[in-house]
Parts: C-alpha cells; structure tokens; sequence
C-alpha cells in the first residue's frame, strides 16, 4: 500500500489497506458514580494503547494487533499495490463525488467501471466497438502487470 495514512498514528488495515475506519481497544479511567460510570467526569481523561492492543478495520472486518496495522510493519509496496492504492483513490473519490458513502466494495468498483465505459463510447466514437476494445486493452495491460514477478514484488534477488 502506498500513500499516507487517514490518520496521525502511521496505521493502516493489512488486508484491505483502508486507514480511516481502524478502531483500538483502549484503556480509558472513567468515574465511578451512583448511577454507574461516567467517562467525562474522570480526573484523568486519558486513555491508553499500545502496540498488543487489539486494531480492527470496518471496511474489511479484518482484526490484530496495533502492531500489525502500523504501516512500518508491514512489508514494502510493490508497483501493483502502488496500482491497487491509486486506483483506491480514485474509487473513492468517484463515490463521494456521487453522495454517497465510501464502503471499499467491488460494487463500487463495477459502478465505475460502467460510468468509465460511458465516456469511453463519448471519448471514442469510431471503428470498432469502444467498449470491447477498452475492455480488451484493460484485460492485456492488468494479465501483463498481475502475473509479472517484476511488478508483485516475487522477483528473485
């Protein structure tokens, strides 16, 4: 994954990359009163966490530690995360450009998908069928990109 954080703490989801739905178990004092407890009246409002706390993302639903969401510990980006992050991006940003809520879901990518291949029949309006041949280009540049060790980061050293 490639790009900044959504937050100020370096952390990011492993397995789907998103950075702005990451919850953590925290330690937190609260004030115990008659009628229970109450965060906000607190002498020390402080809360705490560290690298052992438990991280979950609610984009994916993926779940470890602290430690495993902090991006310095995960393993370097290669060219197609760098592709997957941008293309992220993009995705999100087409979906609130619509009003609608960001959900890192493959429906949101077929709604772009179908809007891209809207302008692409405004775009190219000669020869051949627009759509198949951006579909067939997309196909060859991704089966080129996907299986190539270069690019995925499985090149022998």
């Amino acid at each position: 994954m490639t790009g900044a954080p959504d937050n100020d703490f370096g952390m990011r989801c492993p397995r789907c990359g998103a950075s702005d739905r990451i919850d953590i178990a925290a330690t937190v004092w609260i004030r115990l009163c008659p009628g229970g407890t109450d965060v906000t009246a607190a002498e020390n409002g402080d809360h705490e966490w560290d690298t052992g706390s438990l991280a979950c993302c609610h984009s994916c639903g993926h779940s470890g530690t602290v430690r495993e969401f902090d991006i310095e510990n995960q393993p370097a980006a290669t060219e197609n995360d760098a592709r997957a992050e941008r293309a992220r991006t993009a995705l999100k940003q087409y979906v609130c450009a619509k009003g609608e809520v960001f959900e890192n879901s493959s429906s949101e990518i077929a709604d772009l998908i179908a809007d891209l291949l809207h302008l692409t029949v405004r775009i190219d309006q000669g020869g051949d069928d627009p759509v198949e041949c951006t579909l067939r280009l997309a196909r060859l540049h991704f089966e080129a990109e996907h299986g190539n060790p270069e690019e995925t980061g499985e090149a022998e050293s």
